[in-house]
């Protein structure tokens, strides 16, 4: 038969719940388990179905001057959720703007029972880490961001480079 990859639905929902606690008990232990319904309302509640991307629009003075694209994604801490901040961008700095997107995300994630937000940034880009800094978010330096691109993406996904 060989391996075979294909979308989750709402049939798999005991087998994702069983594979969400096995997630939690290879980093947290045995200690750290929640009972076991806890990992297929998780699965049912918010890994089965289509999750979108979303948008947050920031306005100065009534024109649209920021975005934030973002998605709430599965697993997070204790069952939670995490905001994962994609893009955040405005055409105004100093004025507050980017401060005020920031509080909304990190409304939204509260409001949506998730347990952090997370984001990317730059390291060349010094004026953005100051920023992040200055609202009190901690640098993160024990994962390693990877990326697939380009011919190496191509080559992965079965097709040929260029």
């Amino acid at each position: 038969m060989g391996i075979q990859v294909r979308y989750g639905g709402a049939d798999d929902v005991a087998t994702l719940g069983a594979l969400l606690r096995a997630t939690d008990r290879f980093y947290e232990g045995e200690d750290g388990l929640a009972p076991a319904a806890r990992y297929d309302e998780l699965a049912r509640r918010a890994l089965v179905g289509p999750h979108p991307c979303e948008v947050a629009l920031g306005e100065l003075d009534g024109r649209v001057v920021a975005y934030a694209t973002f998605a709430i994604v599965y697993p997070g801490d204790d069952l939670q959720g995490q905001l994962q901040l994609k893009e955040l961008y405005s055409d105004v700095r100093g004025q507050g703007v980017g401060a005020a997107m920031l509080r909304f995300l990190a409304a939204t994630a509260r409001s949506r029972g998730c347990s952090r937000v997370d984001w990317t940034a730059d390291v060349g880009n010094v004026r953005a880490l100051d920023f992040y800094d200055r609202l009190g978010a901690r640098r993160m330096t024990a994962k390693v961001s990877y990326r697939l691109d380009g011919d190496r993406l191509r080559e992965l996904a079965g097709g040929p480079a260029s």
